[in-house]
């Protein structure tokens, strides 16, 4: 699958999810920082075939933290940044890692709550591949991959958004 030829497909999707995500009210969605925007990077692991795009304005350091995220996991060789997470050490979950076909694609992004942004990771995976969320979720787990619980009452909202 040749990413560049996703990338409009991707962004729109992204694009979507971050004004739904940022325009719910703070009773549904409490965040004590401004989200201006997000980055996000989708590639193939070992490969050229790599997408990176920016949503309205993120900041610099989502703009770092979208490729951090994903050279940490590739390094440690996990299949979710989740694993490493450590927001005391400016670490954090954002970025999963999905095989389809033998193939290695990694979902990043950066600019929201750590959990917002590995749904929107989740979200553009199984757009793009036409799997279902638990089916995608499933693929990080079943490697060794921790997810968010998007089914708790924390983050049901998202669940709710994808509906």
């Amino acid at each position: 699958m040749n990413l560049l030829e996703k990338k409009e497909f991707l962004f729109q999707t992204a694009s979507l999810l971050f004004k739904k995500i940022t325009s719910l009210p703070q009773d549904i969605r409490p965040d004590i920082k401004e989200r201006t925007g997000i980055a996000v990077l989708v590639r193939e692991i070992g490969t050229a075939n790599i997408v990176y795009f920016t949503i309205e304005n993120p900041s610099d350091a989502a703009k770092f933290f979208v490729s951090e995220k994903a050279i940490r996991s590739e390094i440690l060789e996990d299949y979710a940044s989740q694993n490493s997470e450590n927001p005391d050490k400016l670490k954090f979950a954002g970025s999963i890692t999905i095989e389809i076909d033998g193939k290695k694609f990694q979902f990043s992004c950066s600019g929201l709550k750590a959990n917002e942004d590995v749904f929107i990771d989740i979200t553009l995976a199984c757009f793009l591949f036409g799997l279902k969320a638990n089916v995608c979720i499933n693929m990080v787990k079943d490697k060794g991959g921790k997810m968010p619980d998007f089914y708790s009452e924390e983050l049901n909202y998202l669940v709710q958004l994808a509906m």
